[in-house]
C-alpha cells in the first residue's frame, strides 16, 4: 500500500444539549449506540508496520454553540482503541488527547467554534503527540498553538482505533446546545 494523502470524514452528529460538568461524547444523528468518530486505520505493509507510523494526522472539528444563560463551552478530543463504541467520555479506554479549549461566555448568544489538532504518531513507541489551535467565542480568538502532552499506549495500527469529540458547558440551561458540524481526520 503506498502512502498518500486520505481523509476520513465521521458521520453526521447529533447536537449535546445541556451537558454539564462531564463531557458528552457526540454521537452518531442516526445511531445514539455509535460515536461520531473518526478512523485512519490502513492496516500495514506486513507484520510490525504501520502505514500512519511517523506520518502528520490532522484532525479538524468545527459546529456551533448557543447558550440559554451566559456560558462557557468545553470541547476535548479524545483518543479510543475502539473509537465507534466510545459513547462515554470515562469509559474504558478513552484518553484526553489534551487537545481541549474553553471558549469565551456566550451571553444568551449562538457562535461558532473549531478545534484543528495535528498529531504524529510513532508506532515502535506507541507514542504520540503534537499541537492544536482552536478559536471559539462570541468574538472569536485564536489559541495556540499549545503543545499536545505526549500520550502513550496509542495503537493505531488496530481497526477501530480512532477519535471522538466531547463537550459540555460551563453553566446550566435547557437552551444550552452544542452542534458538530464538521469532524474529519487526514494523513499526509
Amino acid at each position: 500500500m503506498a502512502r498518500g494523502s486520505s481523509a476520513y470524514v465521521a458521520k453526521r452528529a447529533a447536537t449535546i444539549v445541556n451537558a454539564l460538568t462531564n463531557d458528552n461524547i457526540f454521537l452518531q444523528f442516526d445511531n445514539s449506540a455509535f460515536a461520531a468518530f473518526v478512523s485512519a486505520y490502513q492496516g500495514g505493509e506486513g507484520p510490525g508496520v504501520s502505514l500512519l507510523d511517523g506520518s502528520s494526522i490532522y484532525v479538524r472539528a468545527s459546529g456551533k454553540v448557543t447558550t440559554g444563560t451566559s456560558s462557557t463551552l468545553l470541547v476535548t478530543l479524545y483518543y479510543s482503541a475502539a473509537a465507534k463504541t466510545a459513547i462515554t467520555y470515562n469509559g474504558t479506554g478513552v484518553t484526553a488527547t489534551a487537545s481541549t479549549f474553553t471558549s469565551a461566555a456566550y451571553a444568551t448568544a449562538s457562535g461558532n467554534w473549531m478545534l484543528e489538532t495535528t498529531l504524529v504518531w510513532d508506532y515502535t513507541s506507541l507514542k504520540m503527540g503534537g499541537y492544536f489551535v482552536s478559536t471559539s467565542g462570541p468574538t472569536p480568538v485564536i489559541a495556540g498553538p499549545t503543545v499536545v502532552t505526549t500520550l502513550t499506549a496509542v495503537d493505531l495500527s488496530l481497526p477501530g482505533a480512532g477519535f471522538v469529540l466531547g463537550a459540555h458547558f460551563g453553566s446550566t440551561n435547557a437552551g444550552n446546545i452544542a452542534t458538530l458540524s464538521q469532524f474529519t481526520l487526514e494523513v499526509m
